[in-house]
């Protein structure tokens, strides 16, 4: 889980959200084991705010509005004029296209009567470049910022992905328009890495309980050095087969090493102190 935020406030929620979406996240989904990345926040939207006390003077409804934005703001292919003729030159014709501007939206014709008097859209509604949702509002240590999260797909290797990711965000943090930067709000690699700091604390604590018991009670050094090797052969021999079958290390992997730790220290012990009684 990645934030994108404005440590100045030069930029609101959104332009972070759409500088995300075209120029983070689609470098991101292209790291082998990225299975996606939802960017929390609303991208720039055309909002078309209708007024309805102008909309009942006027007799009309959301429908007609919707109406006159299909029939008027279109993308089609216009096509040209002079192929199938005997004239030297064909022309490819040309139109607007789509809107782009509020101005732009607002010079729809909404309607038109016979003696020239024309209803437009900028007379019955307030336009303007917003954001597509207004569902909530994000921030980041106080300033305006955009949380990006990243799942990776099943099987992959998340400590790799999650170190690509790192490099790859700094190298795109050079480009970063002045005013804007990003920190890190959740790494699984966190977690992992201290989870093997507990399985590698685990284990010297249990060499070190090892040679103490074993020691205070049967005195002897050749009999506390064999279950402190059994204890290191066997986790030898477990990352060995875990190796050779392509098993990979998560947290329940590592939170049974340390169950798996004491019960081999205990099956020591109890087996040195059985030998030693019989002899």
């Amino acid at each position: 889980m990645i934030g994108v935020y404005s440590p100045d406030d030069s930029f609101d929620e959104t332009f972070i959200t759409n500088y995300i979406n075209i120029n983070i996240a689609p470098q991101i989904q292209r790291i082998e084991g990225v299975g996606e990345v939802r960017c929390m926040g609303g991208t720039y939207s055309m909002r078309i705010w209708l007024d309805p006390e102008a909309m009942a003077h006027y007799g009309l409804v959301p429908s007609d509005i919707t109406a006159v934005l299909d029939e008027q703001n279109i993308e089609a292919s216009t096509g040209s004029f002079g192929e199938n003729s005997d004239n030297v030159f064909t022309y490819t014709m040309k139109y607007r296209g789509r809107y782009q501007t509020p101005e732009e939206f607002g010079q729809l014709v909404v309607r038109s009567t016979a003696d020239g008097e024309i209803l437009r859209l900028k007379d019955i509604a307030e336009i303007e470049l917003g954001s597509q949702e207004y569902t909530y509002i994000g921030g980041l240590n106080g300033h305006p910022g955009v949380t990006m999260m990243i799942n990776q797909t099943a099987g992959s290797n998340a400590t790799d992905i999650n170190m690509q990711i790192e490099a790859l965000l700094e190298e795109l943090s050079e480009s970063f328009p002045a005013g804007l930067d990003y920190l890190y709000l959740q790494n699984t690699n966190d977690f992992l890495f201290a989870s093997i700091s507990e399985v590698i604390k685990t284990l010297f604590e249990a060499i070190i309980l090892v040679v103490l018991v074993v020691f205070f009670f049967l005195h002897d050094y050749k009999l506390t050095l064999i279950p402190t090797l059994s204890l290191i052969v066997s986790l030898i021999g477990s990352f060995a087969v875990i190796y050779l079958l392509g098993f990979s290390l998560n947290l329940l992997t590592l939170f049974a090493l340390i169950l798996v730790i004491g019960t081999v220290v205990d099956d020591a012990i109890v087996v040195v102190e059985a030998v030693q009684a019989k002899m």
